[in-house]
């Protein structure tokens, strides 16, 4: 007796179980469909122009059917508060021989209407993504096929596309397909098209003489690792020699190489490396008699900065050459007798190329880079505004930490471009001002640096203090944390790695180190944008500042000099990317 009591307990739980959770919920479900048909069928007996004529579909979805108040209580998924889906929900409406049929589809949940409401499923012939030649014929592989669950195989000559492929211009190009089934279902797919080009062929069609880019060349210009170059010449093996576009930090002569193969490379991310060849570079100094025929090579090498020769043949007839900067920067000299070149200099060097100074003296650094001619350039068109580029850099999306991006991409913050030369393991991001702080009357600020012109951000008075405990009245200092910084002091003269001792202090933001990344004078500085920077002297009584022309000053500074800011600073672990390409021209715009 008592096994058949538990018998019709188990067979009353199953009916129950049955009942609850399958049973009444469909039926629920169907009075829902018969609600949503009949608001349907009165909505077009109101709006019979809406109605389909021919092998057209018309379509009502139930937000309509929700807001024109043609259903007045409202749907939920059953045994819950959740209402059916309002957006995916819809009528079809098709035209028969003795009338008008009305097909509904209601998604609630795991609940949905056994009907065809998916569009066909295309399948592309071909690769999704195809990559060809600058200039190539390009033919769409087309459709292989389309199959739709109602009408079964549709003819792939009905698909849609749109969009078009000019294989003239290098770029990225989508074709989007399209199809509809008998019921207006509707699928979409794309394809992308790469249109690419070989660099080392490009830059041949466009020199005019020999093999080197002339006079003010405006369609020169290439990206590599986030950093802008301009080309100079093909080499003997089709390979393309570029050099910065602008300096990069300010250094001794004597320690160029020094800093290019301790910390230069360390800035080209892993793929960017992959562009990079070893080059044997002109190191003809200026006393060099043939000014034309470089007879002098270094060893094979990733980098090295411009010579005489390289200055010479991008002159054009009027002598006008992008190889001099508006800032001091390094050519090929000896250790003893080194120089500077720039495209203007004063009094007894008015109209010269060249200005000697000392070893010991900090100037511009301009890397000169070989990248392989076989690489492929998948957009711009070598001006400033769009330079050549190549897929090393993924760029960053909406959403995305700006600790997972790379050095030398730009920011927007607080009214601000500012620029990323370091990613710590802490999660934090290392950015650098690109200007000054501007004052409430767009006036920049000047700070005289008092005492013992020393960098000490914790000494009142001091340049360093007032970064950081008083700049926060001219910007939003919010998104940047307390992070360790070490302010190297150096003998009589500051030399790159002869720091005679290190100081460590815990700030919120500091001045620029003069030998870190994109530290160097502004490229478009037409004068007044001073600023100090952190690396000081004990015993000579210097520091190091950016004078208005853009260069180092190299000598003492007196207490009564000012100077502007600018500043350096350590972005908290949880800033976001909002919006942006991380361009100069469509930097990152940042959130928290």
């Amino acid at each position: 007796m008592k096994k058949f009591i538990r018998l019709i307990v188990v067979i009353v739980i199953i009916v129950l179980f049955v009942w609850f959770l399958i049973i009444k919920p469909g039926y629920t479900f169907k009075k829902y469909e018969g609600i949503v048909t009949d608001a349907a069928r009165r909505y077009y007996e109101i709006n019979s122009s809406h109605l389909p004529t021919g092998k057209r579909v018309a379509t009502v979805r139930l937000q309509k059917l929700f807001t024109e108040s043609y259903i007045k209580e409202d749907l939920y998924i059953p045994y819950t508060k959740q209402p059916c889906s309002v957006t995916d929900s819809w009528v079809k409406v098709v035209k028969k021989d003795d009338g008008y049929k009305y097909i509904t589809y209601l998604k609630c949940g795991v609940l949905e209407s056994q009907v065809d409401h998916a569009g066909p499923q295309i399948t592309l012939k071909g690769d999704d993504e195809i990559t060809v030649e600058r200039n190539s014929k390009f033919e769409d592989p087309g459709v292989e096929k389309v199959v739709d669950k109602g009408d079964g195989s549709i003819d792939p000559k009905d698909v849609k596309v749109s969009g078009e492929v000019d294989t003239s211009k290098v770029g990225s190009y989508t074709l989007n397909y399209s199809v509809t089934d008998s019921l207006g279902n509707k699928s979409e797919t794309s394809r992308k098209v790469i249109v690419e080009e070989n660099l080392g062929q490009t830059i041949k069609s466009k020199i005019k003489s020999g093999y080197f880019v002339e006079g003010n060349a405006d369609n020169n210009y290439i990206r590599l690792s986030n950093m802008i170059f301009r080309i100079i010449k093909l080499d003997n093996n089709d390979n393309v020699v570029a050099v910065s576009d602008q300096d990069i930090v300010n250094i001794n002569y004597s320690k160029i190489d020094k800093w290019l193969d301790d910390y230069y490379m360390k800035q080209f991310n892993k793929k960017s490396k992959k562009y990079l060849v070893k080059s044997k570079y002109c190191k003809d100094t200026i006393d060099t008699k043939d000014t034309k025929n470089c007879n002098n090579f270094t060893d094979e090498r990733y980098f090295y900065i411009p010579s005489i020769i390289e200055i010479n043949n991008t002159k054009n007839d009027k002598g006008n050459t992008y190889m001099k900067p508006i800032t001091m920067s390094w050519v090929v000299s000896t250790n003893e007798k080194p120089y500077v070149t720039r495209n203007y200099f004063e009094l007894e060097y008015f109209g010269k190329d060249y200005y000697p100074t000392e070893k010991t003296d900090n100037y511009g650094l301009r890397p000169m880079i070989t990248i392989k001619g076989k690489s492929k350039i998948i957009s711009g068109d070598g001006s400033e505004s769009n330079p050549y580029s190549f897929d090393e850099i993924d760029k960053g999306r909406g959403g995305d930490k700006i600790n997972t991006r790379t050095i030398g991409e730009y920011i927007r913050y607080s009214g601000y471009l500012w620029r990323i030369i370091d990613t710590p393991k802490d999660g934090t991001t290392k950015v650098i001002m690109m200007d000054t702080v501007i004052e409430s009357d767009e006036e920049q600020i000047r700070i005289a640096y008092p005492l013992k012109n020393i960098y000490n951000p914790n000494e009142k008075g001091n340049v360093g203090y007032f970064i950081n405990n008083k700049v926060s009245e001219y910007l939003s200092t919010s998104y940047f944390v307390n992070h360790k910084i070490n302010v190297k002091l150096y003998d009589k003269n500051i030399v790159y790695g002869e720091e005679k001792s290190t100081k460590e202090y815990k700030v919120k933001l500091s001045a620029p180190d003069m030998y870190e990344m994109f530290s160097a004078g502004l490229p478009t500085t037409t004068g007044g944008l001073s600023y100090w920077m952190t690396n000081s002297t004990t015993d000579g009584g210097k520091c190091a500042v950016i004078s208005e022309n853009s260069s180092v000053i190299n000598e003492k500074i007196s207490n009564r000099s000012r100077f502007g800011v600018r500043l350096v600073g350590y972005l908290h672990e949880n800033v976001l990317i909002n919006s942006g390409k991380g361009t100069e021209k469509d930097p990152y715009v940042i959130t928290k």
